[in-house]
């Protein structure tokens, strides 16, 4: 077969920061796979999965609010997003890792929050 078909679940982004073994600015791919969040750097292939029972939360961010959130100081990408997923870790600590990509992941990065997260708050109007 010479064409796959593109996983659309498959999200391409750059590691930030959180994972032994990648380099920030980093290509890996990330996809939810069942009950498992898997990272996959390309190369050297190396594939790190976390239960999606250790996430706490996953929240997209344009550059100017994480760098304001996270790093006390003004974003100056505005074509930038970050995805940070929170979890616990084995050793029962909160925990972050964090991706970024273009405009075009961000709306992946969104989806992926709903999904996950969902729309739990309540409200009136």
């Amino acid at each position: 077969m010479l064409f796959k078909k593109k996983n659309k679940d498959i999200i391409n982004v750059m590691h930030y920061q959180g994972l032994e073994g990648f380099n920030q600015d980093y290509p890996c791919l990330i996809e939810i796979k069942d009950d498992k969040f898997e990272i996959k750097k390309i190369k050297p292939e190396l594939v790190v999965t976390l239960s999606i029972n250790q996430i706490i939360k996953i929240d997209s961010l344009k550059d100017n609010e994480f760098m304001q959130k996270y790093n006390n100081t003004v974003g100056t990408n505005n074509k930038k997003y970050y995805l940070v997923i929170t979890y616990i870790s084995k050793d029962n600590q909160e925990k972050e890792i964090i991706f970024w990509g273009t405009a075009s992941e961000a709306i992946k990065f969104d989806n992926l929050k709903f999904k996950f997260n969902g729309n739990t708050e309540n409200y009136s109007l």
